[in-house]
């Protein structure tokens, strides 16, 4: 009796090997491969979302700059790539389509506009080195549900 349950124990801890590290995945993050980086999925992007506008450290629109619309909805951003050019200023005006509060985040731009269902928010960027910089809606579990995209900056 004593050799059955220490070989349940063995198989259970071998069964918990295998799987543990797909469910501390789940749990404490995105499974969409890359996005845990940004450290937007965990429980404390819960505080000051639901019920609230928002707010955002992201400058305000700039005068006579192009605009770039972008769409938010439960559970896509449209367009999902934006292009813009090197050196030029950008108004990037976000509307929240949806029926729950949402964000356009570009972390390493520093841009994060935060939009209540209904609303729409402006606002101004210029980014100077060309590249493919990720996009998503920060709220949990939003990016793994497809609000995921790209901000492309072309050369000049």
């Amino acid at each position: 009796m004593r050799d059955r349950a220490l070989l349940a124990v063995g198989a259970g801890a071998i069964a918990l090997s295998l799987i543990g590290p797909a469910v501390q995945a789940t749990v404490s993050g995105s499974t969409v491969a890359g996005w845990d980086q940004y450290g937007y999925m965990g429980n404390d992007m819960m505080d000051g979302w639901w019920g609230q506008s928002g707010t955002t450290d992201t400058p305000a629109p700039i005068e006579g700059a192009r605009t770039v619309e972008i769409v938010v909805r439960d559970f896509e951003l449209v367009p999902n790539d934006v292009r813009v050019v090197a050196g030029e200023a950008v108004n990037l005006t976000v509307t929240n389509e949806g029926a729950a509060p949402h964000d356009f985040t570009v972390p390493d731009l520093g841009i994060r506009v935060v939009v209540a269902p209904g609303q729409t928010k402006t606002v101004g960027f210029t980014a100077s080195a060309p590249g493919s910089y990720d996009t998503l809606c920060t709220v949990p579990g939003h990016a793994n549900l497809g609000m995921v995209g790209a901000l492309v900056v072309e050369k000049a």
